[in-house]
């Protein structure tokens, strides 16, 4: 009768247990398979933006012989959660003012910002801003018109110019940012989203944009020290209030790093006014 009870007994938590067992193996897999996919994703998207820093860098050398890299401190080395690492670098172009290069990757998406700051001419901040999401990628270039005077013929010229390279591709799926405060500001918006087997548009665009905005600063005179001056306080105050009115890159940072670290990261690497102020002694 013991027997038969035990048998009872026993035959069922083995079935839970087989049951238990196989769910768990399944499970299991289905986590594999999707840490699988995020590491390829993240592994070739890592990869093809490299690819574009090099053929940037590369462009730009071309254009300007003149490029010095700047030391970046404490923000040489930063990493979001001790986890993932945010690799910035940031260059002086000569006449022109300051390049800045940051990309992250945090396993699902991979983030790339790539801007020219002209502080020596009197010209829009421009930034290159490319998202990866797995098989797709998001990318916009923004004219900011943090200038001395916006009302000056040539700066119509060149957006009229900067439109006429969007109209060139507005075939492809357009992508338009979400409006903010500091969006107000921008002069000309070049977005779009497409897959990865389109990339050769984005590199025609950025070549085409590159090429015509580094070429075109080479026709505006430089700034006087007075006139310099002025124009990185301008741009200080922009990044300032991006930290305190708040903006969807911005607040992203604030949550990563804190409020005053993201205040300095603005400063020294993405809109690279600290790095101008520190080269020059300003």
């Amino acid at each position: 009768m013991s027997k038969i009870f035990f048998l009872l007994l026993f035959i069922p938590l083995l079935s839970i247990g087989f049951i238990y067992s196989f769910s768990f193996k399944i499970i299991l897999s289905i986590i594999l398979i999707i840490l699988s996919i995020i590491l390829y994703f993240a592994f070739r998207n890592s990869k093809l933006i490299i690819e574009i820093i090099k053929e940037n860098l590369s462009l730009i050398k071309n254009i300007n012989q003149k490029i010095k890299p700047l030391d970046l401190g404490e923000f040489d080395k930063l990493k979001i959660y001790n986890i993932f690492p945010v690799i910035s670098k940031v260059y002086h172009l000569e006449g022109i003012g300051i390049l800045s290069i940051m990309t992250c990757n945090v396993g699902i998406m991979q983030l790339m910002t790539f801007s020219i700051n002209p502080f020596e001419k009197d010209l829009p901040l421009m930034s290159l801003d490319i998202i990866f999401i797995f098989g797709k990628i998001t990318f916009i270039f923004g004219f900011y018109e943090l200038m001395l005077d916006k009302e000056n013929k040539e700066y119509k010229y060149f957006l009229n110019n900067i439109e006429k390279i969007n109209k060139k591709y507005e075939d492809i799926k357009i992508f338009n940012p979400k409006k903010e405060w500091h969006t107000e500001i921008l002069s000309a918006i070049i977005g779009r989203t497409i897959g990865v087997k389109q990339i050769k548009i984005l590199s025609d665009i950025y070549k085409e944009v590159f090429n015509y905005y580094i070429t075109y600063s080479k026709n505006i005179d430089k700034l006087n020290k007075n006139e310099i001056a002025k124009k990185v306080s301008l741009v200080e105050e922009f990044g300032n209030n991006l930290v305190d009115k708040g903006g969807y890159s911005t607040d992203t940072f604030k949550k990563f790093f804190g409020v005053e670290k993201t205040r300095k990261f603005l400063g020294k690497v993405i809109f690279g006014y600290y790095s101008f102020k520190e080269h020059f002694k300003l």
